[in-house]
């Protein structure tokens, strides 16, 4: 398991989101770098004809002659970000091929040393690799999870920037791409902006087809953002660009040879209910003349046997299905659609690596004596007391249905309680060496019932205070010393163990639980 782990290739699959965004928008910037050329050469092309056909008098000439400059000034300027923002991405793949470059060193190392294990100095190497790779799980998060505001600096404000680098680690993680795609996703969220979704709809329009192919969508995000801006602009009254949107986008989605879409069905029937909102004002009027008979025949019989209520009733039924269209879901489903083709385009994950990667080590651990319940986490958390031995003994009693043993589990800390209380339990409930192991000061790890039976299977003289191996207790009289002769669980807070390996006494309290896994 370990080989693999350390394997170069395994990583690079692991990887590919940190390969594939940077790619993505290099070759995205390689095509609107030639975009930029082609325009200038044609503009400065055109500008030259114009000075050498002899049509401008001196003064046009000149005008012309600064206006081209200014041209040419600005286009340098652009020339120069374009160039920049390339040499920063071909930057992070080298710092990234770079990083598994070290991963197979390592792993080289590992394989010529002779035992297998490496050498000291590569086995903190290799821990410090993995924990570049949890601090970049972190960073990962912070970044997916913050709230971005258009009014702040990104750079100095946001704390996964700051933590990328400051653990100088911000070139293993492409924070900029991931922020632009949160840009647009609360742009349209919360400010219900659909003309930034319409440009990068347009900009991207041959990559969001291939998407759809790839994944096998049933949703256009192209006609879903027209068909939200059509709905938007009946709810404010404007019929007339209302209907200019359905004309001019939503109705070429019905023709196969002008879009090549398979849910031309579907997208009928959104149309159709679409165009139905345009009689909204009259289901507001029904709505309210509803409400207003039903508050007077409500308590009457008469609202069951009267036709006309039970069809006001039916009309209201009738409204459900265009009602679902002006809630505010839409744009959250519209955000969530957007959200799921941009990191579609760029390679990025789509869950919370941390996330994932902490509820498969969970469910791993969790077994059915650990407290998920909330309540249970934390009265744990409000113990401040140091754990004994004594709590893992302690098992719940029948008068008591919500107790729980009390222990130091992850799995029953209040900060993995949440993420773990719907995750499965762990088919190894039970450790393949031995049930209830505990770890004494020395290291020596033994089942605690083989313990206690070895300690009793001692020569009797055990009891003796003399004694320096088993199990010593001191008595104040004979007749207590001979009906302490059986080892209890009640009297072993009295008793020292002894090691049954180097013979080495310890108390009690020295005792440690400890769970294999």
């Amino acid at each position: 398991m370990t080989t693999i782990l350390n394997n170069v290739d395994f990583h690079l699959n692991l990887k590919k989101s940190q390969f594939k965004t940077p790619i993505e928008v290099i070759k995205k910037n390689f095509k609107n770098l030639q975009k930029l050329i082609d325009k200038q050469e044609i503009l400065i092309n055109k500008n030259l004809k114009l000075l050498k056909s002899g049509s401008l008098n001196k003064s046009e000439k000149l005008e012309l002659i600064k206006k081209t400059i200014s041209l040419q000034e600005t286009y340098l300027k652009k020339l120069k970000v374009r160039v920049k923002s390339h040499n920063d991405f071909i930057s992070r793949l080298q710092y990234r091929i770079s990083k598994l470059e070290e991963l197979k060193k390592l792993n080289e190392s590992l394989k010529n040393d002779e035992n297998g294990g490496g050498g000291e100095g590569d086995n903190d190497n290799l821990n410090q690799f993995y924990k570049g790779e949890v601090e970049l799980l972190i960073v990962d998060y912070l970044l997916k999870s913050s709230i971005y505001n258009t009014n702040t600096s990104i750079d100095d404000e946001l704390t996964g920037i700051q933590l990328a680098k400051s653990l100088k680690i911000d070139k293993l993680i492409d924070y900029d791409v991931i922020l632009q795609g949160l840009k647009i996703y609360n742009e349209i969220k919360e400010k219900k902006n659909l003309k930034i979704l319409i440009d990068w709809c347009f900009e991207n329009k041959k990559n969001l087809k291939l998407i759809k192919e790839k994944y096998n969508l049933n949703l256009n995000i192209e006609f879903e953002t027209y068909f939200q801006k059509f709905i938007e602009l009946i709810k404010i009254g404007d019929v007339f660009n209302a209907l200019n949107i359905a004309n001019n986008y939503l109705i070429g989605y019905l023709n196969e040879d002008e879009h090549d879409d398979d849910n031309i069905g579907e997208n009928f029937e959104k149309i159709v209910q679409g165009a139905a909102l345009l009689c909204w004002n009259l289901a507001e009027n029904t709505d309210k003349a509803i409400a207003d008979t039903k508050s007077q025949v409500s308590r009457k019989a008469l609202s069951y046997y009267d036709s006309n209520i039970q069809t006001d009733y039916n009309i209201s039924e009738n409204f459900k299905n265009y009602k679902s269209l002006l809630s505010d879901d839409k744009w959250t489903k519209l955000a969530d659609f957007f959200l799921f083709n941009f990191n579609s385009l760029y390679g990025i994950d789509q869950d919370l690596q941390i996330c994932l990667l902490l509820s498969i080590g969970s469910s791993s651990l969790k077994t059915r004596s650990c407290k998920h319940r909330k309540k249970d986490a934390e009265s744990s958390n409000d113990n401040e007391n140091d754990v004994n031995f004594d709590d893992y003994l302690n098992l719940t009693s029948d008068s008591n249905k919500d107790g729980i043993l009390k222990n130091d589990c992850p799995i029953c800390s209040i900060d993995l309680n949440e993420l773990t209380s719907s995750l499965p339990f762990s088919h190894q409930i039970k450790t393949n060496i031995f049930e209830n192991p505990v770890m004494l000061p020395n290291g020596n790890i033994y089942q605690f019932e083989k313990l206690v039976q070895f300690n009793k299977s001692q020569p009797k003289d055990i009891f003796s205070t003399k004694n320096t191996g088993g199990l010593t207790v001191e008595y104040d009289n004979e007749e207590e010393e001979e009906s302490n002769k059986e080892i209890t669980m009640e009297n072993l807070e009295l008793l020292k163990i002894k090691d049954p390996l180097n013979g080495e006494l310890f108390d009690k309290s020295d005792i440690v639980k400890v769970f294999p896994t």
